[in-house]
């Protein structure tokens, strides 16, 4: 397996560009090269995406938080309701890994269109795996355009904001829903 890992290892994107955790034996390039493979698949695959953020800093309690994103999404669900119902099936993959997120998905979704849901582990799903990529290159994306910019080990590992938009941001742009 890639790296020493075995074969049920789960890349997590945010602890591998921070060399955390499984990763923080192995350099740079070693890293890049799981990453790469992880992202050149999502850019491989048939897939659409859309993220959303939510800032902390900007919204008042738990309360407040669940309702904007029971709002976001139910919009975006709505606004998208026709490519959403091309499907036979709709199925979210999910790990229960936030309440707040698997209640939303349990109920939200639900009530707009009839989806199943079923609780795996990142291992199992290589898609769920992309899934947490694209959230790790949106987070990378508004640092960018934040005044404080990417960290120092977000600049090591993509070689700098010029090559994290060329390399990875741009590309992957082309599958956002």
């Amino acid at each position: 397996m890639e790296a020493g890992f075995d074969q049920g290892h789960a890349i997590h994107c945010s602890p591998l560009i921070r060399r955390e955790e499984d990763y923080r034996y192995l350099d740079v390039l070693e890293r890049r090269k799981l990453f790469r493979h992880l992202y050149d698949f999502a850019r491989l695959a048939d897939i659409r995406y859309k993220t959303f953020v939510f800032e902390k800093r900007e919204i008042n309690g738990h309360d407040e938080l669940v309702t904007r994103m029971s709002r976001e999404v139910g919009l975006f669900v709505r606004d998208n309701l026709e490519f959403f119902q091309s499907f036979d099936r709709r199925i979210v993959y999910y790990d229960n890994g936030q309440k707040e997120i698997t209640n939303l998905v349990n109920t939200a979704l639900n009530v707009l269109i009839d989806v199943e849901v079923r609780k795996v582990r990142p291992s199992d799903y290589c898609l769920f795996q992309v899934a947490d990529l694209l959230c790790a290159l949106e987070l990378a994306r508004r640092k960018m355009a934040s005044p404080q910019g990417i960290s120092k080990s977000e600049e090591e590992f993509f070689q700098g904001p010029r090559n994290l938009k060329k390399n990875y941001l741009r590309p992957i742009e082309r599958k956002r829903l």
